[in-house]
């Protein structure tokens, strides 16, 4: 079987966008809270792949950054491409077809 390049592609932007948010997060916790850039980072990624773990530092956060790790968290629940396309779809309303049925006559 192949993968169609399409969802390939839809695969690598999701990835991106993993990747920049792990960062922007990791950058507002660092500069926030003063905390080292590796356990923001850290917690960041742990919020958005809803992983659980922390490096301690979670409880003497300001609301703020605790604000932002929810977030995180709700968008690594519900998933980054159900957002997306939340956000970016155009809806159609009328626009209605049935599935094609294919079966035997005879």
């Amino acid at each position: 079987r192949t993968i169609p390049e399409q969802k390939v592609m839809d695969a690598m932007s999701l990835f991106g966008l993993m990747v920049l948010l792990s960062f922007i997060g990791g950058t507002l916790i660092c500069s926030l809270n003063g905390v080292p850039f590796l356990d923001s980072f850290y917690e960041a990624v742990s919020a958005l792949a809803t992983v659980g773990l922390s490096t301690g530092i979670t409880a003497g956060l300001s609301v703020a950054t605790k604000v932002i790790i929810i977030i995180f968290m709700f968008f690594g629940r519900v998933g980054l491409l159900t957002i997306t396309l939340g956000f970016l779809k155009e809806k159609h309303v009328g626009d209605i077809s049935y599935p094609n049925g294919h079966f035997l006559v005879g």
